[in-house]
Order: structure tokens, then C-alpha cells, then sequence
């Protein structure tokens, strides 16, 4: 009959303790794959912020950019088409005002029915010698100035009012002064009108 072990009572309690085992302490293999794990997910994502999430962002930001001269380039689009209509509506007016029209002429009927006639003076107007570089009048214009003394502001905006109703394309190409006339007799202007030729 086999030997049995028996174990020493402890000095306090006089009952043997068992034996404790020790934990197994992991293997070579298994440190050396959980090390390769833990570099991998670092690698990743080092490579992730660095690689293809970087290149993302980058993208972002040129299609941002884009989209910015896409939307320019529409504004300045509209801006054209708008131009472009206003010209052919110009266009269409200026084909419906009579062929001999006559800025002259035009003129001297609007101060007539105004009863500005007697207080105005129409000439021929070029333009000044100091007059800016790169503002020049091209010759398909006719100018006129028109100089009224002692009206009544009504007077004047009526006056406008009738020109720009007109439909003749005639337009206030500027304004050189108005000022008020000697003893409180209204005001003096000077208005220079324009118009294309046929």
C-alpha cells in the first residue's frame, strides 16, 4: 500500500492548507503575438491619420474650393445674362424710336410743351480737354447740353420725367451744376443729355 502525503497542521489552526498553485505564466508565442497586435493598431492608425484620413481632409478643402469658383462663377454668369438682356432690351427700343429721329429736335419739343423754352439754352457738347483718360465718348453718341435758368425744382423733375418717359433712349449724361439762382428766382442748371445713334 502506497505512502499518502501528509501535510504539516498549521501552528494556529492545526488543519493542513492546501497546496497553491502558481499561474502559468504566458507562453513566448502568445507575448510575442499580442506585441505584434498592440504595433499593429498603432500602425493603423498612425497610418490612418497620416495617410488616407489626411489625403480626405485635403480633398474636402479643394472641393470647398471648387465649389467657391463654381458659385463665382455663376454670380458673374447671372451678372452677364443680366447685362446681355439689358442690351437687347436697348436694342429693341432703340429699333423702335423713329429712323430720322433727331436729339435736337427731341429736345427743343420737350422744352416746348414744358414752357422751359424761353429759359433754356441747347447746344452741342464734347466734352472737356480735362475731361479723364479711359472715359471717352464713342462717336456713335449724340450730346446736347442743356442749361435752364431760374426754375422751379417741379420745373426740372417734370422736365426729366418727360425725357425718361419718352422711350428714346435719351439718358442725363451729367450733371454739371445747380445752384441757386440770383434774388430767390429758382435755380440755375446745367444737364448734359446723351443718346446712341441709330
Amino acid at each position: 500500500m502506497a505512502p499518502t502525503e501528509t501535510r504539516d497542521p498549521t501552528p494556529e489552526t492545526g488543519v493542513s492548507q492546501p497546496e497553491t498553485k502558481e499561474p502559468k505564466r504566458k507562453s513566448s508565442p502568445e507575448v510575442t503575438i499580442g506585441i505584434i497586435a498592440v504595433a499593429f493598431v498603432v500602425f493603423m492608425a498612425v497610418f490612418i491619420y497620416t495617410g488616407p484620413l489626411k489625403r480626405y481632409r485635403m480633398s474636402e478643402s479643394e472641393l470647398a474650393g471648387l465649389r467657391r469658383q463654381v458659385n463665382a462663377l455663376q454670380e458673374d454668369r447671372q451678372v452677364e445674362e443680366a447685362r446681355l438682356q439689358r442690351q437687347e432690351a436697348l436694342m429693341a427700343r432703340l429699333k423702335e424710336r423713329k429712323p430720322n429721329f433727331d436729339l435736337w429736335s427731341f429736345m427743343n419739343t420737350i422744352l416746348t410743351e414744358t414752357k422751359l423754352k424761353d429759359r433754356a439754352n441747347l447746344e452741342n457738347y464734347k466734352p472737356r480737354g480735362d475731361w479723364r483718360p479711359g472715359r471717352e465718348i464713342s462717336g456713335d453718341v449724340t450730346m446736347m447740353q442743356l442749361k435752364l435758368n431760374g426754375v422751379t425744382l417741379k420745373e426740372l423733375v417734370d422736365l426729366l420725367h418727360k425725357i425718361y418717359a419718352s422711350n428714346d433712349l435719351v439718358v442725363m449724361y451729367r450733371l454739371e451744376y445747380v445752384r441757386a439762382a440770383g434774388e430767390d428766382k429758382g435755380l440755375d442748371c446745367s444737364v448734359v443729355f446723351l443718346t446712341p445713334k441709330a
